[in-house]
């Protein structure tokens, strides 16, 4: 099992040293991955934890200056909410740049107000995404003659062309999200999803295609010392309990399906996201 980082490009702790932080634990304590989250314009409602959010890509870019191994995703990207062809060309050029590193989780999105605000239709997303994601692979391989619903290309060079592809997860724990998987994808990126709703989801994709994929389940991490009462561990969408217990609970996963674990250490301050990182990787990682 593959082990990512949940980084601070959000919430309370966000700033440079943040991010020059994650950077530093991820490389130094051998993280396999390291993840942003997206979001452009929230409403003020849920200002918390999203009005504070560093660009996903962007963030990306710094870092993948500041490391050379760790694999570098998103968690995830609104696709439906980023013109397509910019979005490749950025994401192409991180791939090439990065060393070939990058990994994007995609996502149909939630918020109408949000859609509305940066001009993007919400009710046409899901056919919008599907679209994308079909123009976002032809030119990748360095084509650009197109026609859809929302793209019409008739002329047109797009390159240069990353020499390795970039993996595509599907985010979100619906039937969509599934059949995105199946049909488009390398991977299924799932949030907070438990042991039994991942294997659940793992056998419908396996029945809508053969092709293998990663499953990266995004999860929060809770380091509590007390043991837990049964009904909180059955309430759970979080890894949580002391060090015994999240590996237990890891062990779960791992045999449900999920191949990549990305963890987030919560919306708290810097120190305490950093330590919990540390305990994580020099207590948790070397038992699964």
């Amino acid at each position: 099992m593959k082990v990512g980082f949940c980084i601070p490009n959000y919430g309370k702790a966000t700033s440079k040293l943040a991010i020059d932080d994650s950077a530093r634990i991820s490389e130094k304590l051998n993280y396999d991955h390291i993840w942003t989250t997206d979001h452009l314009l929230i409403p003020e409602k849920f200002s918390y934890p999203y009005g504070k959010c560093l660009e996903s890509l962007a963030t990306l870019s710094y870092i993948a200056g500041k490391t050379e191994n760790v694999e570098l995703g998103t968690s995830i990207i609104v696709f439906p909410m980023r013109e397509v062809i910019l979005f490749a060309k950025q994401a192409a050029t991180l791939q090439i740049l990065s060393g070939n590193r990058l990994v994007l989780g995609l996502g149909a999105g939630w918020n109408e107000v949000e859609f509305q605000s940066v001009r993007a239709d919400f009710k046409s997303r899901g056919q919008y995404y599907d679209e994308g994601i079909q123009l976002f692979r032809w030119l990748m391989k360095g084509n650009a003659e197109f026609k859809g619903d929302f793209y019409s290309i008739s002329d047109g060079v797009f390159g240069p062309i990353p020499k390795k592809q970039i993996p595509l997860l599907f985010g979100g724990n619906g039937g969509p999200s599934l059949r995105r998987a199946a049909k488009f994808g390398d991977g299924w990126h799932p949030v907070g999803a438990s042991p039994s709703e991942i294997e659940s989801g793992a056998k419908k994709i396996r029945a809508l295609s053969e092709t293998k994929i990663r499953i990266a389940l995004r999860i929060a991490v809770n380091f509590k010392e007390k043991t837990l009462k049964e009904r909180e561990k059955r309430e759970r969408s979080q890894l949580i309990g002391g060090r015994e217990e999240i590996i237990s609970q890891i062990l779960d996963y791992k045999k449900a399906g999920v191949t990549d674990l990305i963890c987030y250490f919560g919306d708290v301050d810097l120190k305490k996201i950093n330590s919990s990182a540390t305990k994580f990787a020099k207590e948790v990682i070397p038992s699964i």
